[in-house]
């Protein structure tokens, strides 16, 4: 399952990225796994800026899962940013949160993303949102599609004080 591709994951949660990529193994894929820590390091690595530059050590993703609570900015402003760059525009973008809340699903996917998975406590679950995150891969943007050239600058969005408001 999704071959030679590379998965991008914005979360913050060390314990989450290393749970995520036992449970990718555990599922099967062979896919390649990048994590960032916040929504700037995400938006670095996508346009290729700053350590991210060596697009072969840092190759472009085929999926983006993000957490909806990143420092910096929310995953909806990162959603909307993403959505004002057309050059982001046939990359698959997914959220991959510990929020359950509908309102927050439901303005997840009007903002352009095409899934939303929540975390789950037990490993079996979360080897079952690692297939299908490795499903989506396999689905999504091949290296051949990826268009040369990222954009100039990464303006991001002011941050946002929703996750300090979530509970």
């Amino acid at each position: 399952m999704c071959g030679n591709a590379t998965i991008l994951v914005a979360d913050d949660n060390a314990d989450d990225a290393f749970f995520l990529a036992l449970a990718l193994k555990k599922a099967g894929s062979s896919a390649t796994l990048r994590f960032v820590q916040d929504a700037q390091q995400a938006i670095n690595y996508l346009q290729g800026n700053g350590p991210y530059g060596n697009r072969a050590q840092f190759p472009f993703p085929n999926l983006f899962a993000l957490e909806l609570c990143l420092p910096g900015m929310s995953g909806f402003d990162l959603l909307e940013w993403l959505s004002q760059h057309h050059f982001f525009q046939r990359l698959t973008i997914g959220m991959l949160s510990d929020d359950e809340y509908e309102p927050h699903i439901r303005k997840a996917l009007a903002l352009g993303a095409e899934f939303y998975f929540t975390k789950r406590p037990y490993f079996h679950e979360l080897v079952e949102i690692a297939r299908q995150l490795s499903e989506k891969c396999a689905a999504g943007l091949r290296p051949s599609e990826i268009p040369a050239g990222a954009p100039a600058s990464a303006e991001a969005a002011a941050p946002s004080e929703l996750c300090s408001n979530l509970f």
